[in-house]
């Protein structure tokens, strides 16, 4: 496999077809390259004052009674707008299912685009691919669902022993504990890397192929186990792709910050609300910019990845026609 050819086919359709951004913007919530992550910080990581001023005995009966209205009041609040309530979280959960699907649909549609590109099938546009990709949703909803279901339940297995040792209280559980911790680590990168794998190919499988969502998993389990090199070298070089995108784009959007930081400064000496206008479209064009990036990133990632997955799969097949021949 020519990888090198993949990625600059890959770039190449980025280029030409504009309508893969407005995809790769609404697939960001399900695409596998770069998907969005959060930095999760532990309160225990800042530094909070632990040492606080001891409350005198007679501002006691005091506080207590302040907390208490304020809790009578939240309570009164709840309950008097539990309605509003009610109609918001409905809302809320009809947004979160309209991203998801949209999102889903978005990720199929670049997946049938870059399908229909490679085979020459005609050429779409951002309607087109929307709408093809549209027809793939419930197949690629169940196949997320079942293995992020799967991921869970290997989550559950490595990690209760771990917590059962903690509790446990003694010295020698820790130690274990820790061990298996360390063991568990070891074991779950190599997991999750072939569950990312699986996920990938059997999206291509489900969209390309036309499958349902099961036969699609054990076609994608014998492609990979047929081509695992060629696989696990494409998932390998996505993985830094993903990294070195990412990475550019943080040091370059630090580096611009760094500099419109000094011109603030200086601007602030002279008129503060002009500064601190200037700044306010400064972070809202920079957020749009990095949206940008991130909407091209995930696009040109699904397109090397599909590209990649119809020259595993033409190895895949020539692999059976030979040991048919046999």
């Amino acid at each position: 496999m020519n990888y090198l050819s993949i990625i600059n086919k890959s770039w190449e359709y980025l280029k030409q077809h504009r309508y893969f951004w407005w995809l790769g913007f609404l697939a960001i919530f399900s695409s596998s390259g770069g998907g969005i992550s959060y930095l999760n910080l532990p309160l225990n990581s800042f530094d909070f004052p632990t040492n606080t001023t001891p409350i005198n005995q007679d501002q006691a009966p005091i506080l207590s009674n302040i907390f208490s209205k304020i809790s009578a009041a939240e309570s009164n609040f709840i309950t008097e707008n539990s309605v509003l309530f009610i109609v918001l979280g409905f809302l809320l959960l009809i947004l979160f299912v309209s991203i998801i699907y949209i999102s889903i649909s978005a990720n199929a549609g670049l997946i049938f685009a870059v399908n229909s590109l490679e085979s020459r099938s005609g050429n779409l546009n951002f309607k087109k691919s929307f709408h093809a990709g549209q027809r793939y949703f419930w197949r690629l909803f169940l196949l997320n669902l079942f293995l992020g279901l799967m991921t869970i339940l290997i989550l559950a297995l490595i990690l209760l022993p771990i917590f059962l040792l903690f509790i446990n209280g003694s010295s020698l559980a820790s130690g274990v504990a820790v061990v298996f911790m360390l063991a568990g680590i070891i074991i779950m990168v190599p997991i999750f890397i072939g569950i990312s794998i699986m996920k990938l190919v059997s999206e291509r499988v489900i969209i390309i192929e036309n499958l349902s969502v099961w036969p699609a998993i054990k076609k994608a389990y014998q492609m990979v186990k047929n081509n695992f090199g060629k696989t696990l070298i494409t998932f390998l070089i996505e993985s830094g792709l993903s990294i070195a995108i990412s990475l550019g784009t943080i040091l370059s959007a630090l580096l611009i910050a760094g500099i419109f930081g000094l011109i603030i400064y200086f601007l602030t000496l002279l008129n503060t609300i002009a500064a601190a206008i200037v700044t306010l479209i400064f972070v809202l064009v920079l957020l749009v910019v990095l949206l940008i990036i991130r909407s091209g990133m995930a696009a040109f990632l699904s397109s090397f990845w599909t590209i990649s997955y119809l020259a595993i799969d033409f190895f895949y097949k020539k692999s059976l026609s030979s040991s048919s021949s046999k």
